[in-house]
């Protein structure tokens, strides 16, 4: 699913808001995962 939501998968992003809000099992690895990325910046 993650690869999914970081591609721009509505539905991907659809379950990202469900398990968040219904704070399933798991939901604060996921926002980690989703919200947390290297640094793209270039110099």
């Amino acid at each position: 699913m993650v690869k999914d939501f970081k591609t721009g998968s509505a539905a991907a992003l659809a379950r990202a808001i469900s398990i968040v809000e219904d704070e399933t099992d798991g939901f604060q690895d996921l926002l980690h995962t989703l919200l947390i990325r290297p640094p793209t910046a270039k110099r």
